[in-house]
């Protein structure tokens, strides 16, 4: 939370050079910030474990038995969950949820807030007003009421501006001084990180995002070489650069399209403490296919309302016609959503899961694709906008 509100402040030093009129100014104007990177990205490194090494070397030269986390400060965290998963091991391996797994207690105390925290940094007044001049200066230049200011008015702004927003920042330092600085950045925290992700991957807790969850390199990638070995995938005998070539022939005509990374997606998985198992997935940020991603999420947001309206009409149809009133657009993306909205009054509510939705949905046959499921998607929207 921010510590005082920086539209006021602006718009007070406004309406003290400007007068009332001033008040609506910055009404369709949005002012955000960007925060520090959390803790996620430095401890979750899914690129080194099955990406950043030799497969070859790596299948030669591993001994379960001799796992870097059946070291004896691992010892209590090792887990039956490896020979759950696979019945021919017979070496427990780490794979836990206690941050305790590091023995530098500055590191272990961060991951404990989980993986969206953003480790606090030193309170720097004049950096922030450094920060705050440059939005000052922006606002100066796109929003037209405070473009069309003189010179010295709007060097009045800012500095009116610039002076509230230190006094409340001193007033702000005062108060919460109690407050730390985290050590991120500091050199034996870092040794800690390379150590710890040199030995394990730091993923995510299905269900529970922001819950770290450590599992050993080794094991993990023996799941993955497991699951990749399944029927449900074919190896490709070609080169990634000729992979990587042939996607971005694809989509040179979609000139718009900024150009993408040069690398492939690659495996990341993600702890389900539940069932003891994971779930498989690839990245698409700064991948060959991170920019046609972006286009499809986009133009699926867009049709979205669309598709949900039809969804409603046909359901009104329904009800009226067999006074049963189905919900057709069955994706929940919020159970909070559902719950505040139940019916006051006693009335049966179904719901249901589709078991591995997105694993089971196929992409190369002809009838049931993702793609056909796109395109009827994509129809349904378009039919019901010109209806």
């Amino acid at each position: 939370m921010e510590a005082f509100s920086v539209r006021r402040v602006i718009q007070d030093a406004l309406k003290r050079v400007v007068g009332e009129e001033a008040d609506s100014w910055l009404d369709d104007t949005m002012i955000g910030w960007t925060y520090n990177d959390p803790i996620e990205a430095f401890v979750c490194r899914p690129k080194r474990t099955f990406k950043d090494f030799n497969l070859e070397q790596w299948s030669r030269d591993y001994d379960a038995a001799r796992c870097p986390c059946r070291l004896l400060r691992y010892l209590a965290l090792l887990s039956d969950i490896p020979t759950e998963v696979l019945p021919e091991s017979t070496h427990q391996h780490v794979v836990t949820m206690n941050p305790d797994i590091t023995n530098n207690y500055r590191l272990r105390t961060m991951p404990k807030q989980g993986l969206n925290h953003v480790p606090l940094k030193a309170f720097d007044i004049e950096e922030a007003l450094y920060e705050l001049g440059q939005l000052l200066d922006k606002i100066a230049e796109c929003i037209d009421d405070v473009a069309r200011l003189c010179d010295r008015k709007r060097k009045l702004v800012k500095k009116l501006a610039l002076d509230k927003a230190r006094k409340k920042m001193c007033s702000y330092w005062e108060k919460h001084r109690h407050i730390f600085v985290e050590p991120i950045g500091q050199a034996n925290v870092k040794t800690e990180i390379e150590v710890l992700t040199g030995r394990f991957l730091v993923t995510a807790k299905d269900k529970a995002a922001n819950t770290p969850t450590f599992v050993c390199d080794n094991i993990i990638r023996e799941f993955a070489v497991k699951r990749l070995s399944s029927p449900d995938f074919v190896l490709l005998h070609e080169e990634p650069e000729l992979i990587e070539a042939a996607i971005h022939a694809e989509t040179e005509h979609l000139v718009v399209l900024p150009h993408a990374g040069a690398s492939l997606p690659y495996l990341m998985a993600v702890f389900k403490a539940h069932k003891w198992s994971f779930r498989w997935i690839t990245n698409t940020a700064n991948s060959v296919v991170s920019s046609m991603a972006e286009l499809c999420a986009c133009l699926l947001c867009f049709f979205t309302p669309s598709v949900r309206e039809l969804c409603k009409d046909r359901s009104n149809l329904m009800e009226a016609e067999y006074d049963v009133k189905p919900n057709l657009w069955w994706p929940t993306s919020s159970v909070g959503e559902i719950a505040a909205n139940l019916a006051t009054i006693l009335t049966p509510e179904f719901s249901a899961d589709i078991t591995r939705c997105f694993e089971l949905i196929p992409t190369d046959t002809p009838e049931h694709s993702l793609v056909v499921a796109v395109i009827f998607f994509v129809e349904c929207a378009m039919k019901h906008k010109c209806d």
